[in-house]
């Protein structure tokens, strides 16, 4: 059951995907137990990619860094 079906006068939902996204990356709040359960996986799931991919660039400088100290810190770290 959407929202506009409860109360037909509120303003509808704009659900394209770069407005989901910029949902998602604001980080604003929401109740999912209304609207669709796609829009509410994806607003889940985009923070959840985005610290992920941090943590790989992370991984990456450090690598980087460490590798300025030599073969056996590299095999260290990772």
């Amino acid at each position: 059951m959407s929202i506009n079906t409860v109360n037909p006068s509120a303003p509808a939902e704009d659900n394209s995907f770069w407005s989901i996204l910029r949902e998602a990356v604001a980080g604003s709040s929401r109740d999912f137990t209304n609207g669709s359960i796609w829009v509410a996986i994806f607003l889940l799931a985009v923070p959840m990619i985005l610290e992920m991919g941090m943590e790989s660039v992370f991984a990456l400088v450090d690598i980087y860094f460490v590798g300025h100290l030599g073969a056996d810190s590299v095999a260290v770290v990772g």
